[in-house]
């Protein structure tokens, strides 16, 4: 099973070595990302590597939204309905969003979620 990430920081770092860990393929994409981030991705070696979010939307059984709360709508609405797994999202969004996303993407394929750190 292929896990999808758009948005590549600490969260995604820490989801991707977990799935790997437990036997999931890992794709991501640094198409239009900092410098930083690029340096980041290629620093870990279990993670491949997609030309675009385009492809990595389609590949991903699971697609994991994890950008920032003000991009979330956008990148749902241009990513979301490409995959054909589950498209979750993990950015701090608000009700109306969600409901936003959920009605665009379909009940059945969409995952509001989020992460809380203690």
């Amino acid at each position: 099973m292929k896990i999808g990430f758009i948005g590549f920081g600490e969260v995604s770092y820490t989801l991707s070595k977990i799935f790997f860990e437990n036997g999931f393929d890992i794709v991501t994409s640094v198409e239009g990302r900092s410098i930083k981030t690029k340096e980041f991705v290629d620093s870990i070696d279990y993670i491949e590597l997609l030309s675009n979010f385009e492809e990595v939307a389609k590949e991903a059984d699971i697609l994991i939204s994890a950008n920032s709360p003000h991009s979330a709508l956008g990148v749902a609405l241009r990513y979301g309905s490409l995959t054909s797994g589950i498209f979750l999202d993990f950015n701090n969004i608000s009700p109306e969003t969600s409901k936003k996303i959920a009605h665009f993407i379909g009940d059945n394929h969409f995952v509001d979620s989020a992460i809380m750190v203690k």
